[in-house]
């Protein structure tokens, strides 16, 4: 059995909200322009480009989910408005109960097209996107990424509801048998 834990701050901007994720930490951030996942790495994200690893311009950038295996941060600039971010984790103590989830990421991997630390994702309808890749585990003979999440669940009488859920790392597909 688990807690729900949240911590809110206002004012806050995107890589000072994320100072509390571990190094390598992955992180979905939305832009006006494009998507990209990058990686919080010396106290800022870099993303993979055309040249390498370079910083992401976090101007464009209006949301952010950013995560490793104990939280999750989220980070909002509202247009016209005050950016916010919220960090959630869970601690062993309480009546909640966690469920993890496994969301199958779009794009096979690209094997040997992105270099060590990054994946590269393709599929011919979406294009092709890059996200970090930390793990060691064996990659011949793998063709898809999921996401791996926490739902908490919490007794609502004689129901169980589903309160939040909390993005944990990616993670080799399992495969279909």
């Amino acid at each position: 059995m688990t807690s729900l834990r949240s911590k809110t701050r206002d004012d806050v901007e995107l890589e000072p909200a994320l100072e509390s994720l571990s190094e390598g930490a992955v992180v979905l951030c939305y832009g006006r322009r494009r998507f990209t996942c990058a990686r919080w790495q010396d106290e800022r994200l870099v993303e993979l480009g055309g040249d390498g690893e370079r910083p992401v311009d976090i101007d464009d950038v209006y949301e952010a989910r950013g995560f490793d295996s104990m939280r999750e941060v989220r980070w909002l600039r509202p247009l016209g408005g005050r950016p916010r971010a919220v960090e959630l984790w869970t601690e062993p103590d309480g009546d909640d109960e966690t469920q993890p989830v496994r969301y199958l990421l779009w794009g096979t991997v690209v094997h040997h097209a992105a270099p060590s630390g990054w994946l590269l994702l393709s599929t011919p309808r979406i294009g092709s996107f890059t996200v970090p890749w930390s793990s060691n585990d064996e990659l011949a003979n793998v063709a898809r990424i999921e996401l791996v999440a926490d739902e908490i669940w919490r007794a609502d009488g004689p129901n169980t509801v589903v309160v939040e859920e909390i993005l944990r790392h990616l993670d080799l597909a399992k495969q279909a048998t």
